[in-house]
């Protein structure tokens, strides 16, 4: 089932055309810019569009939403399946939309017509990973059955699964030159993988816990890591060397993003805090907090990180199935 649906209009606080990156100088000045809402479970993946026109959102109520940024309405609600959407993201010429689902298939969506393209089956398991490749030849998926798949863009069909991993494959992400693979698992490893040849180059060994969030710099230097152990790590992708070790976290890390620009990274936990740090120094620039749960002094756990391409927006899911855009300003 696929359906179009708007949300209740939002009011216009500013235009995203006036937003300025956000950056080392100008952290402390980051603040909530818009919500969004409609979903009416927890948000376990947001993803900008290449142009940053769209951001997309996979929820546990069983759908994923297109949101108009500039606006902040919802565009559309799509759904192939009865069962959570774990995890979504967009093909470099944001043409194409993938999500993975909890009942361990894949959904390829047409962004413009808001349809169905196709739905690849293989994997055995909740699918909790999910990135294109930066040419966009190559969709990479990972799941609870501990594999990685491996699907050609162009026929949808499977290339290659690559195995190793003793638990959960919670996330895979490309290097920006589209050469290496890297996949976070519940094995506490991760593992980096030789794209073209589908062979494993290495394995990064120091989480004491699962790994449920990767990301590359932008630059292609640094790897991000984050996990259940509560810390969050920069590795040297060049030779796989772990550079520091960010542990002023309260609970699981869910997210990790850079700037694109490669000079902030950001965190989110589900201590309800999203943390903005100085990559060069591993200094902490500013702690953003989520809004408390309805009748609840808890923090709302913060999930899933996007920044769009500007570096000007930073989207955050939630536990309760808000998502917030935050900016560089005074909103409210």
């Amino acid at each position: 089932m696929n359906s179009i649906s708007q949300a209740d209009k939002l009011p216009m606080l500013d235009t995203t055309a006036a937003l300025i990156p956000i950056s080392i100088q100008n952290a402390a000045s980051v603040q909530p810019f818009r919500q969004l809402t409609g979903h009416s479970k927890t948000i376990y993946s947001v993803s900008f569009s290449p142009n940053g026109a769209l951001l997309a959102s996979g929820s546990g109520d069983n759908t994923l939403r297109l949101w108009d940024v500039a606006s902040g309405q919802a565009t559309a609600t799509l759904s192939a399946s009865e069962s959570a959407v774990g995890v979504v993201g967009f093909s470099p010429d944001g043409q194409t939309l993938g999500s993975g689902n909890i009942d361990s298939s894949v959904s390829i969506w047409d962004v413009k017509r808001g349809q169905l393209v196709t739905t690849l089956k293989g994997h055995t398991g909740f699918v909790s990973g999910l990135a294109f490749s930066p040419d966009g030849t190559l969709l990479a998926t990972s799941a609870s059955d501990k594999t990685i798949r491996l699907w050609d863009v162009k026929t949808w069909q499977l290339v290659a699964t690559l195995g190793g991993h003793k638990g959960i494959v919670y996330k895979v992400a490309f290097s920006p030159d589209g050469k290496v693979l890297a996949s976070g698992s519940a094995d506490l490893t991760i593992r980096l993988w030789d794209v073209q040849s589908r062979q494993f180059i290495r394995m990064l060994r120091g989480s004491a816990n699962e790994v449920t969030a990767i990301a590359f710099s932008p630059d292609g230097k640094i790897l991000a890591s984050g996990g259940q152990d509560k810390k969050v790590r920069l590795w040297n992708v060049s030779d796989g060397h772990l550079i520091t070790t960010l542990n002023t976290f309260n609970d699981v890390i869910f997210g990790v993003a850079f700037t694109p620009d490669s000079s902030v990274l950001a965190t989110s936990s589900a201590d309800g805090t999203i943390q903005l740090w100085d990559v060069s120094t591993s200094k902490s620039l500013v702690t953003l907090k989520t809004a408390p749960t309805a009748g609840s002094t808890t923090p709302d756990p913060a999930t899933s990180l996007s920044f769009n391409a500007k570096g000007t927006l930073l989207a955050s899911g939630s536990g309760t199935g808000a998502i917030t855009l935050w900016a560089v300003g005074q909103f409210f």
